[in-house]
């Protein structure tokens, strides 16, 4: 979800058209409920595309068996992607849950790949950028 620049409230990515106002600081939040938990809100508002980017990141240190211990871009909110076997323990704020890797890993490397082709589309100076975490979406999905 993107802030709108026209009032306080969250748009789709994939339904936004309009301009981004500063495409180095793309200002926007993750809503993502995985079995009947809340795992990312629009409280954990953010620089949207580096947060992508650092989720990539995790899911990708994490099949590879390496625990990614990091933060937010702009708050001190924890982000934790820990490999335990067929699972991984993501850490997001103060919150863990444990789930089926495959399961997390297929949820948000999918949205990932949908999400890094509209930031393609939206900030088209950036491409290389969005296709090289489009393209580690995808290697991510290829592997589960």
């Amino acid at each position: 979800m993107l802030k709108s620049p026209y009032k306080w409230e969250f748009v789709s990515i994939h339904d936004y058209s309009g301009p981004i106002e500063n495409q180095e600081y793309i200002e926007g939040a993750i809503f993502c409920v995985l079995d009947g938990q809340v795992v990312f809100s629009y409280e954990q508002y953010d620089y949207i595309d580096q947060l992508w980017c650092y989720i990539i990141l995790g899911l990708t240190d994490a099949l590879s068996g390496t625990t990614y211990d990091g933060f937010f871009p702009d708050q001190p909110l924890r982000l934790l992607f820990e490999p335990k076997g067929d699972f991984i323990r993501l850490g997001v704020g103060r919150k863990l849950f444990t789930f089926p890797a495959k399961r997390v890993i297929y949820l948000l490397a999918s949205e990932g790949k949908r999400v890094f082709a509209a930031f393609t589309r939206l900030v088209p100076s950036e491409k290389d950028h969005w296709r090289f975490f489009k393209s580690k979406s995808e290697d991510l999905l290829s592997k589960i």
